[in-house]
């Protein structure tokens, strides 16, 4: 009988217990009002994907800084046809390699031993290139060959694109770009090293530009290297040669495309296309490609980019080859001379080599 009364006792305790902490009572502590309301699941979501966000900039924002130092350096798998023009240069690292094909250059050993893996041979630093000789670093070695001429090389390992270009000239006028606007600078440089040109003193930073405009530029920045074959685009055939080359030369690597055998040469091109452009250039080049994926997201004219387009631009937002303007990209406006001065010179700087101070 003791035990049954005991029983008895026990189960109307927890009875009781249930009754005073029942869930969904106000008494009980561990039910909160977002709960009850069925918005605990959403905001517990909202709370986790907010801080993983911020964790992940975070950490995209110093791997990037931590690699900035590096991000100039590339590496070449198998043999890579690398073109220089005059006085642009190339630092080679240990285990690397430069076979000379066309042109000249000239050779600077900063440490270490390059090889004439042709001859069997140490290189003295200084030393003209032999043509179509494999010039070899080994251990703890790190040289730079000059162009002397325009050339073309083959080039495999770690190497570093070295600036041949002059600095902007602080010197030069110009009737419709101030010294003191903030893209002088881009203007000063491109025109010094005939990236851009100017007419009889006037730059025209707000005229638009076309498809092949754009496709010279790149074209030049490249050394306007001749391309494999003429260009096959039925309404490129008026313009000049050098425009032909450029179109024939951006279409061979990818750059720049046409359907039904024409390429629109003449249409104007949009931020988005200009900077979808450059993207698969720099990839021809095999320069870094990395982007943020979450490089849009502050800008509220998203749906706005091409499909096409997308990558690239969180490429050029990611390395800030463009911003925007407020909390908008503009993907759809029109390119000018400006903008195209301005984006080469930030992606020069960034990713060829460091631009000289202004003299």
């Amino acid at each position: 009988m003791k035990k049954v009364i005991a029983a008895c006792l026990v189960l109307s305790v927890l009875l009781g217990m249930v009754t005073v902490f029942a869930a969904g009572s106000a008494t009980d502590p561990l039910i909160s009002q977002n709960y009850l309301e069925g918005s605990y699941l959403t905001s517990l979501k909202d709370n986790v994907n907010s801080t993983l966000n911020a964790s992940l900039t975070t950490a995209l924002s110093r791997l990037n800084e931590a690699n900035r130092t590096y991000e100039s350096i590339q590496f070449a798998e198998t043999f890579k046809l690398m073109t220089l023009t005059q006085m642009q240069a190339v630092k080679l690292y240990q285990g690397s390699s430069f076979t000379l094909g066309t042109g000249a250059a000239s050779i600077a050993i900063s440490r270490g031993v390059v090889i004439n893996a042709t001859t069997g041979t140490a290189v003295p630093s200084g030393s003209q290139l032999a043509q179509n000789q494999r010039y070899f670093c080994t251990e703890n070695t790190s040289a730079t060959i000059t162009a002397v001429s325009a050339l073309t090389g083959l080039i495999d390992g770690y190497y570093s694109p070295l600036s041949g270009y002059l600095p902007p000239s602080s010197s030069l006028r110009f009737e419709d770009v101030s010294r003191d606007a903030p893209f002088f600078p881009a203007v000063s440089f491109t025109v010094t090293n005939n990236i851009l040109n100017s007419f009889n003193g006037w730059f025209l930073p707000d005229l638009s530009m076309s498809r092949v405009d754009y496709a010279l530029i790149l074209h030049r920045l490249e050394g306007s290297p001749p391309p494999q074959r003429p260009t096959v685009f039925t309404d490129a055939a008026d313009l000049s040669e050098f425009h032909r080359n450029a179109l024939a030369w951006a279409n061979e690597c990818g750059i720049l495309f046409g359907w039904d055998g024409r390429v629109f040469p003449r249409d104007l091109l949009t931020r988005g296309q200009m900077i979808t452009m450059l993207y698969r250039y720099n990839t021809y080049k095999g320069g870094n490609s990395f982007f943020n994926n979450n490089a849009l997201d502050r800008f509220s004219d998203t749906n706005d980019i091409a499909l096409g387009d997308i990558n690239g631009m969180k490429w050029a937002v990611t390395h800030g080859i463009i911003g925007g303007i407020g909390d908008r990209v503009i993907p759809q406006m029109l390119m000018t001379r400006e903008m195209g001065a301005t984006v080469l010179y930030r992606y020069i700087n960034n990713f060829i080599a460091p631009i000289p101070p202004p003299v």
